[in-house]
């Protein structure tokens, strides 16, 4: 059997702070591809995959 491996999620407040960039910027980095796409959990409520964006600051 498989162990699942848990995987942390990032808030916009926590990608802000991470970035030091204000939600609009974050948009523009998203749409430019400067950051992975963002998962919405529900209508009003999303979150990045903390390995995700550790790996694609990493590339960058």
């Amino acid at each position: 059997m498989e162990q699942q491996t848990i995987r942390e999620m990032l808030s916009p407040k926590e990608m802000m702070q991470r970035f030091k960039v204000c939600r609009r910027t974050l948009d523009n980095m998203e749409k430019t591809g400067k950051i992975p796409k963002r998962v919405h959990l529900s209508q009003r409520t999303v979150r990045w995959w903390r390995d995700e964006v550790e790996t694609h600051a990493a590339a960058a």
